[in-house]
């Protein structure tokens, strides 16, 4: 096992870390079989090398100053691929959404919202930003969105419908980059 981690905390690159996690995941005790949650993360058009490594990514900028012991290690391979999960859900529910209704309102925004809650009680950063940052914007659209006459909240649905597809799940909720909510209008970044 020390042979195993040992492999881990001396990747410095994502495909190293992939490489590290891969062949040593029964050692580990991480699973990455055929029906896993890990082998549930799908490749999109963004994604580089292999569909894990935004895994890979998220354990380098993690890890901790004295490396990964098999108890966080585990842990925060469990957190990242829930949360990696959950922002995959996200940018699924809008692009497959086959109307305005079918996105429930905000609840992409919602649901990622409680994984990454639940994501900062174990590790920092995600995809190199900070998680607390990740909940204080989302929070703060939640809260714009709920405070919007419905007819607000219908034409910021329909922007968010129009620009599907996204590549990634952050361009779902960038709502707030260059326009205000409080006027019913939405910029979405693609890519």
């Amino acid at each position: 096992m020390q042979a195993a981690l040992a492999a881990v905390n001396a990747a410095t690159t994502k495909q190293e870390m992939i490489d590290a996690l891969e062949n040593n995941a029964n050692v580990l005790g991480l699973d990455v079989g055929e029906n896993s949650d890990y082998a549930k993360l799908v490749d999109y058009p963004s994604a580089e090398n292999s569909r894990h490594w935004s895994v890979g990514v998220d354990l380098l900028s993690n890890k901790p100053d004295e490396g990964y012991d098999l108890t966080n290690l585990q842990e925060y391979f469990n957190a990242i691929v829930a949360t990696r999960l959950a922002t995959q859900a996200s940018m699924d529910k809008v692009n497959n959404a086959e109307s305005i209704e079918d996105l429930e309102g905000i609840s992409w925004v919602t649901d990622l919202l409680a994984q990454f809650e639940a994501a900062a009680k174990v590790y920092e950063y995600h995809s190199g930003i900070a998680l607390s940052e990740k909940v204080n914007t989302l929070k703060a659209l939640e809260t714009r969105y709920n405070a919007l006459p419905e007819a607000n909240q219908q034409a910021a649905l329909q922007a968010v419908f129009n620009g599907k597809p996204y590549s990634r799940s952050q361009a779902t909720t960038e709502w707030e980059s260059e326009h205000s909510l409080s006027h019913g209008a939405v910029n979405i970044k693609k890519g």
